[in-house]
């Protein structure tokens, strides 16, 4: 009995890796999406073997919500490329991890509403999937080729929209879009938003919302943090109340907190923004 049902088990986790690797291999480029390119390299990972090609950085994709990742070095048009593309567990995940690794964005908007695009890198979050395209050379022509990799990758995927949370009544608050970060858990929080960190410390199983917007000219971050268990809840709430931080409790599992320079002179922000 205990051999059939450990054989069912290996036939199970066989066919779960089958179903990813097939996922996985869907989005490789080839030379009818980029006629004349050659492909040097291609390799998928998993969770176990992330370590293998990112080292350190594997702890961050997985804190996100990791599933495969499908690796391919290409020649075209004699310009090298390292292209990723991560599959991640949800489109929540892949755009919290394109929000706190994007970086020099000279472009955007020409890949889909979550890019950042510069000479050396594209980077794009598309439904579930985060890219980043590396261009060795670093000029015109390889962001060009790059884009169009990027946009070639894209078409073989059908997105699912992110959901952000819901923010203000207030129609006239501008949000800065391409300044949103998701952040789930402390590693997030350590590359991104660090001013947190010792309010979150030791806290896990949360997610945090970085929402810029401008009030009466007034630059704001809008956080909302949510909370697997309503006593990591509790003492979050707790350490910014000690801290002075302006904050709103949603639910017993939900807080927005407001950071900015000038924020705890503003006794009407929330209600501005809510």
């Amino acid at each position: 009995m205990f051999y059939k049902q450990f054989s069912l088990i290996a036939i199970f986790f066989l066919f779960t890796n089958s179903v990813i690797s097939q996922q996985a291999e869907a989005y490789k480029v080839t030379r009818t999406d980029l006629p004349g390119m050659e492909e040097v390299r291609l390799a998928t990972y998993g969770e176990s073997s992330l370590w293998g090609y990112i080292n350190g950085g594997a702890d961050l994709y997985l804190e996100y919500g990791f599933a495969e990742l499908l690796s391919q070095d290409i020649v075209w048009e004699s310009e090298p490329f390292k292209i990723d593309v991560y599959l991640m567990n949800s489109p929540e995940s892949a755009f919290g991890i394109f929000s706190v690794s994007r970086y020099s964005c000279k472009q955007s908007g020409k890949v889909g509403a979550f890019d950042c695009i510069n000479p050396y890198q594209v980077q794009v979050a598309h439904g579930n999937l985060y890219l980043s395209i590396m261009a060795h050379n670093g000029t015109d022509k390889s962001m060009e080729l790059a884009t169009k990799i990027a946009q070639a990758i894209v078409k073989k995927h059908k997105a699912k929209p992110v959901s952000f949370p819901s923010l203000a009544q207030n129609e006239s608050i501008a949000i800065s879009s391409s300044k949103v970060k998701l952040i789930k858990g402390m590693l997030g929080l350590q590359n991104a938003y660090t001013s947190l960190e010792s309010t979150f410390n030791e806290i896990v199983d949360f997610n945090v919302w970085i929402q810029p917007v401008v009030i009466d000219g007034l630059s704001v971050d809008v956080v909302t943090a949510s909370f697997q268990r309503a006593e990591d809840f509790d003492a979050v709430l707790a350490r910014a109340n000690a801290k002075g931080l302006p904050n709103k409790k949603i639910s017993s599992t939900k807080l927005v907190i407001l950071r900015g320079e000038g924020v705890m002179q503003k006794d009407d922000l929330f209600k501005q923004i809510f």
